[in-house]
């Protein structure tokens, strides 16, 4: 799914690394639970490969309130 996102982009495909870490630091900002979000520094460590980004786990859907 994530090659369909930069198909055209030739300096994304060029670094597929890069392109998964940043999907996978980007999952893990949007999680519900505050308190499994990264903080801005472990973000900055993360995309600058500093650290290893774990797998995140699946956000949940969004809810509509009615």
């Amino acid at each position: 799914m994530m090659h369909a996102l930069v198909e055209n982009d030739e300096e994304a495909l060029d670094d597929m690394e890069k392109f998964e870490r940043f999907v996978m630091v980007a999952v893990w900002c949007i999680q519900e639970d505050p308190n499994l979000r990264p903080t801005m520094k472990m973000v900055m460590l993360m995309l600058e490969g500093i650290i290893q980004v774990g797998v995140p786990p699946c956000p949940s859907p969004f809810s509509i309130a009615s």
